[in-house]
């Protein structure tokens, strides 16, 4: 990249959205088999409390470690958010393909968050 070229956001959504066409058919499967899912989600997973009630899962992109939190923490409430309305649907989409009930997805700009302060109990990004 040129040092005078900038990445702005709608050139990110633009690289996200060919992502998620190209894995349109993605299942959970194939989402929960990537490297650093395998080896990062263990990591996420320690330091959210057992008595979490509230966990958000911000710029979740497919949800994986959302949508892996709510299949642990099944008494928790999972908010998986994102800004692009394509991560979202395939959030949803495997969140019913996983048969989650405890899991909501939201648009949001991790900038610009609509939460208040200390809203949830755990946050996790995978950024």
């Amino acid at each position: 990249m040129d040092k005078e070229e900038r990445v702005n956001q709608e050139a990110t959504d633009a690289v996200w959205r060919r992502v998620w066409q190209d894995q349109g058919s993605a299942s959970s499967r194939a989402v929960f088999r990537h490297r650093l899912f395998i080896e990062g989600y263990p990591i996420f997973k320690r330091y959210v409390s057992k008595r979490a009630g509230l966990i958000l899962e911000v710029g979740g992109g497919s949800g994986r470690y959302g949508l892996a939190l709510a299949k642990d923490f099944p008494e928790s409430t999972v908010v998986v958010s994102d800004v692009l309305p394509e991560s979202l649907e395939m959030v949803r989409k495997l969140g019913g393909e996983l048969e989650l009930r405890n899991i909501t997805v939201r648009k949001e700009d991790v900038l610009h968050l609509s939460f208040p302060d200390n809203h949830f109990d755990a946050v996790v990004a995978d950024v």
